[in-house]
């Protein structure tokens, strides 16, 4: 209103002043605003504790995901160590602020999950096989592995689901008269890990069959069933494409050629990463330097190692049965076992066993009396053979005076076995005698030759390795992927990753190359845990 002196004199002629002061106009325009402008604070108000609200049950429900899919490695007990690690960071104070029910003004939310109390719990905790391709895209039954028989290999994801959290607005709703809002919200988290320092090597899956149905057996079955235990496998690779049960393979390294390889498996650095779905293989290899590179781990030095040994330490375990000489350069230079097995003896061969299709073969375990055997020639102090040689074999001179040694296999059995399944009267594994050798520091005795498991002759510029004849390998079900391993293949998937003990040297054959080795663990199902040290293992979030 514009206030003229031609306005206030007509005011004031028609007696109506009053009507015509402007005095406390703001006044009044304020109190009329006044319940518009508190009902919108208010709002806005309720619109923040919402937000709030929605942001820490998102937390909650974040943290909750990642912590039980960083247990979901596949192993026996992934989905018990899941549930787990769920409920120790539901009861975790310092976390999660315990509050009253519901979400009145001033109040707290309380998260909490119980896998015994359904009702109790304020978020759910679902394991699911697959996600959607598109976040866009709902998480249905179809995508679920039904907690209560779920196995480790099916539980591949962690989803954890806030229960709806109900909170009371200050400012009343009018659709429908409410005062309520539910707030929900969701996390899904996977496990992934990477293996970087570890030797560029696929094994083809020794127990695959050619189009081989669902039901049958997994690698992972064969381990947890005690298959692999004490079982040692030749593996061989002719340079050619073949890809039967029993042969090996290369990983991709960061660089090419035969003397990047060797030096990748001399050192388990091949300066890439391997993943958990697939690995990029490479073709061929010369001969000679893969044989080098890892006869390093066994204090054997050739090529270009010969020039190097500092920098590739023996295992301080790496006896073998090595003729010794005397001459430290051609005795730490070439394999070369003792003929007669009193004079050195590595851990036996096994005794039988299933020849493979490759050529290749898994022996039978070892026995007792072959555990005796070794046990009296490597650490009972003998200065001669017990052995003779009879038409071309080495028998024992008097088998009836062969020592039994039941009391250190027994003492093997209760401190460091690693037998998934055990049965019947126990012979420990090539591995577990070379734990027990090195905890009791019993690989320092010396055989007839004078040969022990310190390889000190070879190798004089530093102090030997413990689990440099540990080889860290992908398993590949190679005949289903047989089209694609014929090249450098890309993406191939892995049934499972090993770590295996080093049982001799690795010799050439003309083309052919071969090493034997004995499985000791595997990630997933059946695992122990050992292989756990080669990954970056993390879980993310994914949805």
């Amino acid at each position: 209103m514009v206030n003229t002196p031609k306005f206030t004199a007509r005011c004031r002629r028609l007696g109506r002043s009053w009507f015509c002061d402007e005095n406390g106009y703001a006044l009044t325009l304020a109190l009329i605003a006044m319940p518009l402008i508190m009902g919108f604070a208010v709002l806005v108000l309720d619109a923040s504790r919402i937000h709030n609200l929605h942001t820490d049950l998102q937390n909650a429900v974040d943290a909750m995901a990642i912590a039980g899919a960083r247990e979901l490695d596949g192993r026996g007990d992934a989905i018990t160590r899941a549930t787990a690690a769920v409920e120790e960071l539901s009861q975790n104070e310092a976390w999660f602020g315990q509050g009253g029910t519901g979400l009145s003004f001033g109040s707290k939310i309380n998260v909490v999950y119980d896998a015994s109390d359904a009702d109790a719990s304020t978020v759910d905790l679902i394991f699911l096989t697959d996600i959607p391709a598109s976040d866009d895209t709902p998480i249905d039954d179809a995508f679920v592995a039904t907690n209560e028989a779920a196995t480790p290999d099916e539980a591949q994801y962690a989803l954890v689901r806030a229960k709806p959290q109900s909170l009371t607005t200050m400012f009343p709703l009018p659709i429908g008269g409410r005062d309520t809002i539910n707030v929900s919200t969701e996390a899904v988290a996977v496990y992934t890990f990477a293996a970087c320092e570890v030797t560029p090597i696929y094994i083809c899956n020794p127990f695959e069959e050619t189009a081989t149905p669902d039901d049958e057996p997994t690698f992972n079955d064969h381990f947890n069933d005690g298959d692999t235990y004490g079982k040692e496998i030749l593996f061989q690779n002719s340079g050619a494409s073949s890809t039967l049960p029993g042969n090996f393979g290369f990983l991709r390294t960061y660089g090419s050629g035969a003397n990047v390889l060797a030096n990748a498996l001399a050192t388990g650095n091949p300066g890439v990463c391997y993943g958990r779905k697939g690995v990029d293989t490479e073709p061929g290899a010369t001969v000679g330097p893969v044989e080098h590179g890892i006869n390093t781990r066994l204090g054997l030095y050739n090529a270009n190692f010969k020039n190097n040994v500092a920098a590739h330490k023996p295992d301080k375990n790496a006896r073998f049965g090595q003729k010794i000489t005397g001459n430290a350069a051609q005795d730490c230079k070439d394999y070369d076992p003792e003929e007669d097995p009193g004079m050195a003896m590595g851990l036996p061969r096994g005794e039988g066993g299933e020849p493979l299709s490759s050529g290749g073969q898994v022996s039978a375990a070892l026995t007792a009396t072959q555990f005796d055997e070794y046990w009296h020639v490597t650490h009972d102090g003998l200065t001669e053979s017990p052995y003779e040689e009879v038409d071309g074999a080495w028998v024992l001179k008097d088998p009836d005076a062969l020592p039994d040694h039941s009391d250190v296999r027994l003492d093997i059995r209760n401190s460091v076995h690693h037998n998934p399944n055990p049965v019947g009267d126990f012979v420990p594994s090539r591995y577990d005698i070379y734990l027990h050798e090195l905890a009791q520091s019993t690989h320092v005795h010396a055989s007839a030759n004078e040969e022990t498991g310190n390889k000190r002759m070879c190798h004089t510029s530093g102090e030997a390795v413990a689990d440099r004849r540990q080889i860290f390998s992908a398993v590949i079900n190679c005949q289903e992927h047989e089209s694609e391993l014929k090249g450098a293949a890309t993406d191939i998937p892995v049934e499972a990753y090993t770590l295996m003990f080093l049982t001799r040297p690795a010799v050439s054959d003309g083309s052919n190359r071969e090493f034997s080795l004995e499985i000791v663990d595997v990630t997933g199902k059946g695992g122990f845990g050992l292989i756990d040290d080669s990954f970056r293992e993390e879980s993310v979030l994914v949805r």
